[in-house]
């Protein structure tokens, strides 16, 4: 599988050691405006992978180069792990291209005084009541868009957000009839030696903490001021630590996806040096993401501050200590209100000999990774409606045009249905097909009556197809297909029939137009679905592990 990965810092070493070491990918593209970065880490995994690792530099601020470079390497999946100001462009660039995509933070604006921007934004303050220049808004806007293009868009898959709505997923299915309270807690017990830095990307991190606080409450937002709440939490590993609620972009998908749901807060721990250090960059005005003009130049304020701090992903060798990230869940289990704390540790030099960086860059990096596999590999797939358009084989071959409609739901049962069917160039692979198969193939062409012979190179081409599209998948594993089959693979139905029902597994059907009878057609049939089977086998297979 093709994966294209942006960015290089702190957290893409880690989101990129990883990826590397996953089977799934095959070749990984690393793409970034510093195309050095990219080098040095390519040669230093390029003898601790089977994956083909290319680089190659892109503007991610210009859909343009963005497009360029996907239409040449052909990436089933990207993932962004550049900056969150560059969200929107690299989602139009996916869009474009055909690729599946994935990130880690919501977008936010760079200038946050563009005229245009602001008069969005001040809209948004006044309809949900909350400040912060970050939500799910601009993002969440895309999900008809990628539904249209069939593709799948994950958003904020780090820790937190990402393993913190995992965790809430987990305990609403195991633990809970109802969550009513949900207390994010994120620790950072990580020592570094600096006077002040911060653990990534400052522009980032120093917006976030200078921004007014909020939290969910009864089906709508309070808003507090900077720093007003603060309590005290004795963390495992970490020990008692001041911690101050934040805004934050998980409290919104929370909120909208967790049933019963009365209060969702987020805190994080700070030192006073490091809130000594920002109040006073904040006030000589070094935060400030509006261009102002210096020596005749403009500069800005927040992005010449990033220039002065240490790079987040240079303080791995020299930080000790440990991080403690986890959730507090408050609800009802048979009728009985019950409360439990779910949580991760990980070690700041641990880490670091693992894939050399910290441990706030390893949390973020690690279930990009993981999300990124349950994408490319067909285990997480959204809602999808897919049109595929007219192609240039049809006319040479003399098919009629036709277009696939296919529908998938991501539920416990899928329900999938090709309408009609586009012809493509016929699939010819070299492969062999289990005697048992070719005696049911045998006997289901006996049963037609002397109907046409071209049944049965469709259905050893429907098995091949299948197998080795599981194969790629799958990575390290093959699949027998036909052992999941009811009725056995390949069941072809009688010419008069409505509807021919190509396959059937557990919860998912198959169903083709009596129009698309020609070997030609059944065979585009095959392809196009073979994904969608995969995904459903896959899924159960991980289901069963």
């Amino acid at each position: 599988m093709k994966l294209m990965i942006i960015g290089c810092g702190g957290v893409a070493t880690v989101a990129i050691y990883k990826c590397c070491e996953n089977p799934v990918f095959t070749e990984i593209l690393l793409a970034s405006r510093t195309v050095s970065k990219c080098d040095a880490l390519a040669a230093k995994l390029k003898d601790k992978t089977n994956a083909k690792i290319t680089t190659a530099t892109v503007d991610a601020d210009s859909k343009e180069s963005l497009v360029k470079l996907m239409k040449e390497f052909k990436p089933h999946t990207v993932l962004n792990v550049a900056l969150p100001y560059q969200d929107l462009t690299i989602m139009d660039a996916c869009l474009e291209a055909g690729a599946n995509y994935i990130d880690t933070a919501n977008y936010e604006a760079e200038d946050t005084e563009d005229p245009e921007w602001r008069a969005i934004y001040e809209a948004r303050c006044k309809e949900k009541g909350f400040t912060a220049y970050f939500d799910y808004s601009w993002q969440w806007a895309y999900d008809e868009k990628f539904k249209a293009a069939g593709l799948t868009a994950l958003l904020g898959t780090g820790f937190d957000p990402g393993v913190t709505q995992v965790f809430s997923a987990y305990a609403l299915k195991h633990y809970f009839d109802e969550i009513n309270y949900i207390d994010i807690l994120d620790c950072n017990g990580g020592d570094h030696g600096y006077p002040f830095a911060t653990n990534f990307n400052p522009e980032i991190n120093l917006r976030e903490v200078s921004a007014n606080g909020s939290y969910w409450e009864d089906g709508h937002w309070v808003e507090t001021k900077p720093m007003e709440i603060k309590r005290v939490f004795n963390f495992e590993g970490v020990g008692e630590k001041d911690m101050y609620l934040l805004h934050h972009e998980e409290i919104e998908s929370l909120a909208k996806n967790i049933p019963g749901i009365k209060r969702i807060r987020f805190f994080m721990t700070f030192g006073q040096s490091y809130l000594t250090h920002m109040k006073c960059l904040e006030n000589v005005g070094m935060l400030r993401t509006d261009p102002v003009m210096f020596e005749g130049r403009e500069i800005v304020p927040i992005k010449f501050l990033k220039a002065l701090l240490p790079d987040p992903a240079s303080l791995g060798p020299r930080t000790v200590g440990k991080t403690n990230i986890g959730c507090i869940f408050t609800g009802k289990k048979d009728g009985k209100e019950k409360s439990i704390y779910i949580y991760n540790i990980c070690d700041h030099q641990e880490c670091y000999k693992e894939t050399g960086a910290q441990a706030i860059s390893y949390t973020t990096g690690v279930p990009a990774m993981i999300g990124t596999a349950m994408v490319a590999g067909g285990i997480w797939i959204g809602d999808t409606e897919v049109h595929a358009r007219r192609n240039p084989h049809i006319r040479r071959e003399g098919h009629r045009d036709r277009s696939i409609t296919r529908r998938v739901r991501n539920a416990d049962r899928y329900h999938i249905e090709i309408h009609r069917v586009t012809a493509r160039r016929p699939v010819r692979q070299a492969s062999t097909v289990a005697p048992g198969v070719q005696r049911r193939i045998a006997q289901q062409q006996s049963r037609r009556n002397g109907s046409r012979v071209h049944g049965v190179p469709f259905l050893v081409r429907s098995v091949v197809l299948l197998q080795h599209r599981l194969r790629i998948l799958s990575g390290v594993h093959d699949v027998d297909l036909h052992g999941f089959a009811k009725p056995p693979v390949g069941v072809l139905a009688p010419s008069g029939r409505q509807e021919l029902a190509v396959y059937r597994l557990p919860g998912l059907v198959v169903k083709v137009d009596p129009r698309a009878r020609r070997v030609g057609h059944l065979v585009d049939v095959v392809v196009a679905i073979s994904h969608v089977l995969a995904v459903e086998i896959l899924r159960l297979d991980a289901l069963r592990g």
